[in-house]
């Protein structure tokens, strides 16, 4: 084959015209490949956050959650809101049922105040009437029965559900370093193995928390000598109230610890139970506040009276003195803070340090 035709005798010279094409080309192609690097950028950043959003999806999805339904709208930092809390006495890594709840109390959370209201609720209350079923007995399952009762017999509306372990407690406490309490006498409570001495502030770890919130034949050495406390479930309850409104009042240590609520998502989340309508972004947000607020703490007892039913059963029912405190949960009026007080016969030494 003869290639001789196609012979250029000539040699090439290159057209300005041209040379200004391939330049304009090679500049373009060099832009289009920056355009990529920043949209690869951009990629990473998007699987980053794609990332961060599952994780949060996964950590929510490991939380226990159970329907109730509310008389009141979600939850919304713009306004008070009242949150049904179940202590349970279960073991770490064991779901928060109510089956076990030892605290029953409604929270009201009003964040334009900076104001915490806790109200406790005894067990062996009878809502319905003497002859109706004891709190106690509506935990039994879950807590939608009892939900229900609350927010239809005492009119309280309830916006949130929240149960949670003391073992969840101790760990939340443990997070943010240790609960800051003043002991006012010696107590000892040899069936929980609590063993604390009398002094003006101590940090409980979690183990002593743990002891602290299980106690139930505490004894004391007062000025009078030693003191036992034969209140069972009453004594228990209040010590809970006091150390449950002292965890509230130091939430905001946590903003020296800016791995804190990390921490506390991380070891709570196998102890705690909450209602299908809360998602991860609500409780960071309440969180969130509850680290960066200042409150003021209020818990009291629900006022009720013993009184015997035609069944015979003795049980806890309200009074009218209950509806003060009950209106206190269903309005938004301001009252002046209050400390509880103490039954006759309990041994309830925790308080505020000085």
């Amino acid at each position: 084959m003869n290639f001789d035709h196609l012979d250029d005798s000539e040699s090439f010279v290159v057209n300005p015209d041209l040379r200004s094409a391939v330049l304009a080309d090679g500049q373009r192609r060099r832009r289009r490949s920056q355009h990529r690097r920043l949209a690869m950028s951009s990629c990473t950043a998007l699987v980053l956050i794609a990332s961060i959003v599952g994780f949060g999806a996964w950590a929510t999805s490991r939380v226990d959650r159970v329907h109730v339904g509310f008389s009141a709208p979600p939850v919304d930092l713009s306004t008070a809101f009242n949150v049904l809390l179940i202590g349970s006495d279960g073991r770490s890594g064991e779901p928060a049922t109510t089956d076990n709840a030892d605290a029953v109390m409604v929270v009201r959370i009003d964040p334009t105040t900076s104001r915490i209201s806790v109200l406790s609720i005894p067990r062996d209350l009878a809502i319905e009437g003497a002859d109706g079923p004891r709190v106690a007995e509506l935990l039994r399952g879950t807590p939608d029965h009892l939900a229900e009762t609350i927010q239809r017999e005492l009119g309280i509306p309830l916006s949130a559900y929240v149960g949670i372990s003391f073992e969840g407690l101790v760990h939340i406490a443990d997070a943010f370093g240790g609960l800051d309490v003043a002991i006012t006498n010696d107590v000892t409570d040899a069936f929980s193995g609590m063993d604390l001495h009398a002094t003006s502030c101590i940090r409980l770890n979690g183990e002593q928390l743990l002891a602290a919130l299980r106690s139930r034949r505490p004894n004391a050495l007062t000025n009078a000598g030693p003191l036992a406390d034969t209140t069972s479930d009453t004594g228990r309850r209040e010590r809970q109230r006091a150390l449950i409104a002292l965890l509230f009042s130091q939430a905001n240590r946590l903003t020296a610890r800016p791995d804190a609520l990390d921490q506390i998502t991380a070891v709570a989340i196998d102890d705690l139970e909450v209602d299908d309508r809360i998602d991860l972004t609500t409780m960071m947000a309440v969180a969130k506040w509850f680290s960066s607020t200042t409150v003021d703490v209020v818990v009291d007892d629900l006022p009720t009276e013993w009184t015997t039913g035609q069944n015979q059963r003795r049980v806890l029912v309200v009074t009218p003195h209950s509806s003060p405190k009950i209106t206190e949960f269903t309005s938004d009026a301001i009252t002046a803070p209050r400390v509880a007080a103490q039954n006759d016969g309990v041994i309830q030494p925790f308080a505020a340090c000085s």
